[in-house]
């Protein structure tokens, strides 16, 4: 299962990778940032297939996700103000980090709850 999922988000994950590398300081405190909670919400999902409760990782993913949010919000509130006076193209480049790491968390949860389907 743990090559199914590497699989799935290699794509997202390698485009964030080039995105990183070509980026400025600001995106690169955002991807790691988001990259972090994808670490944790990773803990997350193994605590609860570990202790089978598996019919709990999408609410608990759902939680996770709006604490990920408020969390980052707190962290990055005054960088965020600075942001506000860019032009709407230049700050929609700075949602890239939060997109891909959506997409690489959304591939891992389809695959585990696709397995543990199939499983019970």
């Amino acid at each position: 299962m743990i090559k199914q999922v590497l699989k799935m988000i290699s794509a997202p994950f390698a485009l964030g990778a080039v995105h990183f590398l070509f980026s400025d300081s600001i995106t690169r405190d955002f991807y790691l940032f988001f990259m972090g909670m994808i670490g944790v919400g990773a803990l997350l999902v193994w605590a609860l297939t570990l202790i089978e409760k598996t019919y709990y990782i999408g609410f608990s993913y759902l939680g996770f996700l709006g604490l990920k949010l408020i969390v980052f919000m707190v962290l990055f509130g005054e960088t965020l103000e600075v942001l506000s006076a860019l032009e709407t193209i230049s700050r929609a480049a700075y949602l890239i980090p939060f997109f891909v790491s959506l997409l690489v968390e959304i591939g891992a949860l389809y695959k585990v709850l696709n397995h543990t389907s199939k499983s019970e």
